[in-house]
């Protein structure tokens, strides 16, 4: 079981009303004129709340766009070596990424994007050439390891990662995913209940293209699913689609 006396959290005074209780009053995704009205009055609020929670990065020449909020960001720290951080979506930006290497220099950080062709990925930071898709999606045989030469597949499900890079016994920390509506089938995927075990989930909901309203109802549903809580919500103040949403794990 995933125990750990150092997180600590509490209910907030007074609990907001549950989204899965009013799933149904959602419009179609076709609303596409209405999401920001759909973000402002979500039902999607924080059920728990975070004593001391911090936004980790951002461009400060885009109006921080890209920043994360994390729950006891400093724990990160005591982790020591132990601290696994997966960030899905770069656009080679890594702010983020400096941010946790400042608060905890010794953790492991692995960024995937299929898209940078020449990273400038900070000391301490690995980055892989794919990104993440349907947690039912592996290695083909020709590339059992995934190694990082190419030609490796662009999208590979989350639970395949975690076995090509030998972090099957770990706990990831932090799971960030920034991936521009790709978030719909690598989190929300019918093989979420595959996860490796991961204390945090950082992501961005994009309704955009063909995801609409209902996309974020079920990818809610399925991370909630899996013993999550939500603890920090964030309109994107630039694109009125997006909105940044964190998760912490409270089973074990």
């Amino acid at each position: 079981m995933l125990i750990n006396a150092l997180w600590v959290w509490t209910l907030p005074a007074i609990i907001p009303l549950d989204h899965r209780d009013i799933s149904p009053l959602l419009a179609s995704p076709e609303r596409s004129a209405e999401l920001p009205t759909f973000w402002q009055q979500s039902p999607y609020q924080p059920s728990v709340h975070c004593d001391n929670e911090r936004r980790l990065g951002g461009d400060p020449n885009n109006s921080m766009d890209g920043g994360k909020w994390v729950c006891e960001p400093e724990e990160l720290a005591k982790e020591g070596k132990s601290c696994l951080v997966y960030s899905f979506g770069s656009e080679n930006e890594w702010t983020f990424e400096q941010a946790i290497l400042d608060i905890a220099p010794e953790c492991e950080i692995h960024t995937f994007d299929p898209f940078v062709s020449a990273p400038a990925a900070p000391p301490g930071v690995t980055f892989h050439a794919y990104g993440v898709g349907h947690p039912l999606l592996t290695a083909p045989a020709n590339d059992p390891g995934l190694t990082l030469q190419p030609p490796s597949p662009e999208f590979i499900g989350l639970p395949a990662i975690v076995l090509a890079l030998g972090h099957e016994q770990r706990v990831i920390s932090l799971l960030k995913v920034d991936i521009e509506g790709g978030e719909f089938d690598a989190l929300g995927g019918s093989g979420i209940g595959r996860w490796p075990v991961v204390r945090e989930v950082e992501v961005e909901v994009h309704l955009m293209d063909r995801w609409g309203e209902r996309d974020a109802d079920r990818l809610v549903r399925a991370i909630e699913g899996q013993g999550y809580e939500l603890f920090h919500k964030e309109e994107n103040v630039l694109a009125s689609c997006c909105c940044e949403l964190a998760f912490r794990r409270l089973t074990g």
